[in-house]
């Protein structure tokens, strides 16, 4: 088979329920099969799980497009006759990568390759897998030296300013050499790298510190200085939330009715910005070292700023995760993925609601009427966690609108003459 190779160096209503497919959604197309069989396995923290959907989604867009040509590829193009199944290229794409990364629920996969392919005739079948098993394989090739599994030696500096382990698990820092892992769409990890924390004797720290002191506090309910809203606000988004922002993708597409080839560049491109995102936080995060606001407001009486005060025995209403506080993880991977669906399908309202099995059942559902206001609400929620400060968001929030628009002009653009769905309609 000849190759050739390219390498870069109207309203909607919603229901999502964590990473399993409400009854309201059908089984849209194997691009969305897929991207819930990528969210099979569990992960604590977001950015393993982003790798991994981007992966699957780059190799599903490059066998489909090798197929249909709709798109440029990301990494390679294959040639295939007119009969090829794109079906089952993507299919056969995604099995190859998931496989390859859990190889012990292959039996799992191999299921639902056999289930993606049901409808699918020869001989477009075997022609697609064909295409799909070599796109697959030469992804997980390429990732395979991109830095992920490399070892990162870390040891937590001191003083004011400075991240150390945190209370209760003093956990050693989670991923330190996640910032030099080669990006899908960035040229490197600090492409974007912002500014950094204010000084500690500034009034700006002060009001950082000051703020999250008041409202992140555990108990800063019962002192009124929260409302329940805002304790269930901060509830919803702690741990990984990108079981939830993949199902609000899934739904927007599947009711936009993209068709398969600006399906698979959709996915592709929320996961490529979504994890060079990440990449780029954790860049920022050990480029600057700063420390979270457990550490910071129980030892305020070292920052020398006249404007905090110290409280030994503060403690925040979420728990404290295991690497630094500036930028935050959640703002940027979520405004990268606001981003592209602003991108994709628009600015205008739009209606949807989400759902978190794993909080309190009165608070395990919220809505929204535009996609923008779920990254406003990130950055409030992860104040209101006790777990970061106000600039880390924003800064988080604006690092990942610049991840997303460069990978919107620099990958999966479309081919000549090529127009997605939502133009020709």
């Amino acid at each position: 088979m000849a190759q050739s190779f390219t390498m870069r160096g109207r309203l909607v209503c919603l229901l999502v329920s964590g990473a399993v497919m409400t009854g309201v959604q059908a089984r849209a197309d194997v691009v969305s099969d897929w991207n819930l069989q990528a969210l099979r396995v569990p992960f604590a923290v977001g950015p393993p799980q982003a790798r991994v959907l981007a992966m699957v989604h780059v190799a599903m867009h490059d066998a489909i497009n090798s197929v249909t040509g709709d798109y440029q590829a990301y990494a390679i193009k294959l040639d295939a006759s007119p009969s090829t199944s794109p079906i089952a290229a993507g299919a056969a794409a995604a099995h190859a990568v998931l496989a390859g990364l859990f190889p012990a629920m292959a039996d799992a996969y191999d299921d639902a390759l056999t289930a993606s392919l049901e409808h699918v005739s020869e001989p477009g079948r075997s022609r697609g897998i064909e295409i799909g098993a070599q796109v697959g394989a030469y992804i997980l090739a390429l990732r395979g030296n991109d830095g992920f599994s490399a070892p990162a030696p870390y040891t937590p500096g001191s003083g004011p300013g400075v991240w150390i382990p945190t209370p209760p698990a003093f956990a050693p820092a989670l991923l330190p050499g996640l910032g030099r892992v080669v990006p899908f769409a960035l040229h490197s990890g600090d492409q974007f790298r912002p500014d950094g924390p204010p000084p500690l004797r500034s009034d700006e720290w002060a009001a950082d510190l000051n703020e999250v002191q008041a409202i992140g506090a555990s108990n800063a309910e019962a002192l009124g200085r929260r409302t329940p809203q805002q304790s269930a606000t901060a509830r919803f988004w702690l741990g990984n939330m990108i079981p939830i922002m993949q199902q609000i993708a899934l739904q927007v597409s599947a009711a936009r009715g993209l068709n398969l080839a600006d399906n698979a560049r959709f996915f592709a491109l929320i996961s490529i910005a979504g994890f060079d995102a990440y990449i780029a936080t954790w860049d920022a995060k050990y480029a600057y070292n700063f420390w979270r606001p457990i550490t910071a407001i129980q030892h305020a009486d070292l920052d020398g700023n006249p404007l905090t005060t110290a409280d030994p025995s503060w403690t925040p209403l979420g728990p404290t995760p295991p690497f630094p506080d500036y930028v935050s993880g959640h703002t940027a991977y979520t405004r990268a993925c606001v981003r592209v669906l602003e991108e994709v399908f628009g600015k205008a309202p739009v209606s949807y609601t989400v759902m978190n099995p794993a909080v309190p059942p009165a608070e395990r559902v919220r809505t929204y009427t535009s996609f923008r206001q779920l990254s406003e609400e990130m950055i409030e929620a992860r104040i209101l966690a006790g777990i970061h400060f106000r600039t880390a968001d924003r800064d988080g929030d604006r690092l990942g609108r610049q991840v997303a628009q460069f990978a919107i002009k620099h990958v999966l653009r479309a081919a000549r003459k090529h127009h997605t769905h939502l133009e020709r309609h």
